[in-house]
């Protein structure tokens, strides 16, 4: 199921106003990778493994993107596309295939883009159901969303020629993000969460409650209860998981 996420207008959090869009969940999320492959050309598709050290990797499915950016505690970004139109092709080109783009967005983000078809016929209902609930009109248009699925910014069209102001102001927008979630962050270290990596390395940051002899639970930064196999863990925090004494389930 696809995250509840809300819109404000501009993209910015609303104050005294009405209440806010939330999304509903995409009855089709695999019309969403349907589509043939679009640029930038130097992001490879996931889950393929790029041969640029350098590049970064979109998602396609949105549904997971959200998923990584709640429990990687990081910003998403959601690219509105078309490799039909001129300006989206320059905006990949220029920004989204630089190697300045790709090493910050590999280190601080969480990236997906779609893929829109020339005739809006021929958009799967997935596609169409996010253009309309995030009231995009015209293409490219880009959306920031914090882990919690609430847009922060949205960047509408672009200017070709100028690669650096865009990105500029998009890195200002994820900064002052970043900022925020390592305030967070601090702040939940110092009640007990710690990053936890599974047995493939990938890290999650979460907080130990108790443990029985198989599994383990956490509580994520959003607050979501996590209920975790020991085994599926790495070496070292299956060690630390067993350090803690096991609790045996309640009868009722």
């Amino acid at each position: 199921m696809l995250a509840a996420f809300l819109l404000f207008p501009h993209g910015m959090r609303a104050q005294n106003s009405a209440p806010p869009v939330v999304a509903t969940p995409v009855p089709d999320a695999n019309g969403i990778i349907s589509r043939a492959s679009v640029i930038p050309d130097r992001m490879p598709l996931f889950p393929t493994v790029p041969s640029d050290p350098d590049a970064a990797t979109w998602e396609r499915n949105p549904q997971s993107a959200f998923s990584k950016a709640k429990t990687q505690q990081k910003p998403m970004l959601l690219l509105f596309t078309a490799q039909w139109n001129p300006l989206c092709k320059d905006l990949s080109s220029e920004v989204f295939s630089s190697k300045t783009f790709n090493l910050y967005a590999k280190k601080n983000l969480i990236i997906c883009y779609l893929d829109f078809p020339h005739d809006p016929l021929d958009s799967p209902d997935a596609l169409r159901q996010l253009k309309e609930k995030f009231k995009v009109r015209g293409l490219p248009v880009l959306l920031v969303f914090d882990p919690q699925g609430h847009v922060i910014h949205q960047a509408t069209g672009y200017r070709s020629g100028r690669p650096v102001d865009y990105f500029n102001a998009l890195k200002k927008v994820c900064d002052d993000q970043l900022v925020e979630l390592k305030q967070k962050r601090q702040m939940q270290v110092a009640k007990g969460y710690r990053e936890w990596k599974n047995a493939k390395g990938k890290p999650f940051f979460a907080l130990f409650t108790h443990r029985d002899a198989t599994t383990i639970t956490l509580k994520s930064a959003a607050g979501e209860i996590w209920k975790i196999k020991i085994a599926t863990l790495s070496p070292a925090d299956q060690a630390f998981a067993l350090s803690f004494p096991a609790q045996q389930a309640s009868k009722k």
